[in-house]
């Protein structure tokens, strides 16, 4: 008897020896399988995020249609839409407004040679560029900015500035909002918006330290008489 309990104690010390060498394989995977798929559903929570920022960007800058302060309005869009997310601004890397009509992908020559968005107004492709400076401006002080868009403080269009084009040292005179076309279809003119993010991983796991999210929403011009 006394050799049978001497026994048993001896496999219950083996089973525990044997389940804690199985908890020490099997703990690691797990622990980076949790890492994994939170890892992957942040990345997928952002870009929802960027997909649905270029979509109110770009219902507003077609809503507002060719007023002076289009892209002031659109970029502010942005800027709010991402406030209310997990993005920092400071994430954003790259926000461009461009002339979409007859163009199914974002016009080559917004693009320079190193591949890096670009203002242009070649050819008729026209494209206003905004970096992550000019946001992180416009959003510590509106009223400031505004001037560069060719708006007064509290929004309205400059008296000194044309009501017919954008002056030259305004920041959206390669796809100036006074020159897009609110004629009714079939001449409807189409804006596009483009945001591009950088997506820094939070759990470290994987080998980078960064993705590079992207999206576009195209949207045609509100033609007068709509609103």
């Amino acid at each position: 008897m006394r050799r049978l309990l001497n026994r048993g104690r001896h496999d219950d010390a083996k089973d525990r020896g044997a389940v804690m060498i199985e908890a020490i394989i099997i703990l690691p995977l797990v622990v980076l399988m949790v890492l994994g798929v939170s890892e992957f559903g942040f990345i997928f929570r952002s870009t929802i995020t960027v997909a649905s920022t270029s979509r109110s960007a770009a219902r507003v800058s077609s809503n507002v249609a060719n007023a002076r302060g289009a892209d002031y309005e659109t970029l502010q869009t942005v800027i709010a839409s991402l406030g209310s997310s997990s993005i920092d601004l400071e994430d954003v890397e790259h926000v461009l407004i461009y002339n979409a009509t007859q163009v199914d992908t974002v016009p080559a020559n917004c693009f320079n040679t190193g591949g890096v968005p670009t203002s242009s107004n070649a050819a008729g492709r026209e494209c206003n560029h905004y970096g992550q400076v000019e946001l992180l401006n416009l959003a510590a002080d509106p009223a400031g900015v505004a001037a560069s868009f060719g708006l007064a403080a509290d929004g309205t269009p400059l008296p000194a500035n044309p009501t017919d084009a954008c002056l030259p040292s305004d920041i959206d005179r390669f796809f100036c909002p006074l020159e897009r076309d609110r004629t009714p279809n079939p001449n409807t003119e189409y804006v596009g918006v483009w945001i591009q993010v950088r997506h820094e991983y939070f759990t470290g796991i994987l080998p980078w330290e960064a993705i590079t999210l992207e999206d576009k929403t195209v949207m045609g011009i509100e033609p007068l008489g709509t609103l």
